[in-house]
Formats: C-alpha cells, structure tokens, sequence
C-alpha cells in the first residue's frame, strides 16, 4: 500500500496557481502522514473530491483508488 501512495504523488501533476484554488473551494480536508523509519514523518492535506494534495498537486486516482475511506 505504501509504494502505490508513493507511487501516485510522484506521479501527480503540479497545479498552477491561478487554477488550484479555484478547484479546492470551501471543502474540508483530509490529511496524508507517512511516519518515515528514520523518526521523521510529513503530513499533507488532501482535498478528495478535488484531488489535490498539499494545495498543488493534482493527486491522481490511484491515490484516492488506496487511501479514501
């Protein structure tokens, strides 16, 4: 599971910034962590339902397709 959640935000698309905004709306977010074997961990918003993640990534299918509830 973790290597298709790597897998899809290598893979997303960067937003431009006149587009991103526009697509996020008044929607509620979910977060993404990933707790790294060194301690470290990094934790992102997720907007599901306009797929984008950290608020500049077009988070492709395969992300929602392994991660939405």
């Amino acid at each position: 599971m973790v290597r298709r959640v790597v897998d899809a935000v290598l893979a997303a698309q960067v937003l431009a910034d006149d587009t991103r905004f526009d697509r996020m709306g008044n929607e509620a977010t979910m977060f993404v962590r990933l707790d790294l074997a060194d301690g470290t961990a990094v934790q992102r918003c997720w907007h599901v339902e306009a797929e984008v993640l950290a608020g500049h990534l077009e988070a492709p299918p395969a992300l929602a397709e392994t991660l939405a509830p």
